[in-house]
C-alpha cells in the first residue's frame, strides 16, 4: 500500500475516529486498511499501463502517498454516520484520478519509477499468411 492507517488518521484528523469508529468508540483500523488497499489498487490500475507496479521508488512514493490518501479519504466518508462527503474531499479524489490518468498516458512522469519495457503497457499481435520467401524457396538465387 502507498499509505498507512496512521497516514490516513493524520489526514482525516478529528473525523478519523468518527468515520471508522463503532458505537463503543473503538476504531476499526482494518476498515481503514481496506480503504487504503482499494485506493492503492486503483493507483496500480492506472499506473500499470506505463509503470511496473507496485511502484517502490522513493521520490515517486511521496507523490503516490498523497494520491492514495486523497482516494482513501473519499472512501472513508462512505462509512460515516449519514453525512455527505465534503466537496473538497470529492474534488481531491477527482483531481487524484485526473493526475493518475496523466501519469498513465505519459503527460506526467513519476520521477524515478520503473517504466514498462514498451512504455505503454500494450502489445500488438499480427496474424499473417505463411511466408512465401523462405530459405528453402530461395535456394539457388
Amino acid at each position: 500500500m502507498y499509505a498507512s492507517a496512521v497516514d490516513l488518521g493524520k489526514r482525516l484528523k478529528r473525523v478519523y475516529n468518527e468515520l471508522y469508529g463503532d458505537d463503543n468508540g473503538a476504531v476499526d483500523t482494518g476498515l481503514a486498511s481496506d480503504d487504503l488497499a482499494a485506493a492503492s489498487a486503483e493507483i496500480d490500475g492506472y499506473l500499470a499501463a506505463r509503470y511496473t507496479v507496485p511502484v517502490t521508488a522513493g521520490a515517486s512514493l511521496s507523490i503516490l502517498r498523497t494520491l492514495c490518501l486523497d482516494l482513501a479519504s473519499g472512501l472513508a466518508w462512505t462509512h460515516g454516520p449519514g453525512t455527505d462527503t465534503p466537496k473538497d474531499v470529492t474534488r481531491r479524489a477527482d483531481d487524484a484520478r485526473k493526475r493518475l490518468k496523466e501519469y498513465s498516458e505519459g503527460a506526467l512522469r513519476l520521477p524515478d519509477a520503473q517504466e514498462n519495457a514498451s512504455g505503454t503497457g500494450a502489445c500488438v499481435i499480427v496474424k499473417t499468411a505463411d511466408p512465401v520467401f523462405t530459405p528453402e524457396t530461395l535456394k539457388g538465387w
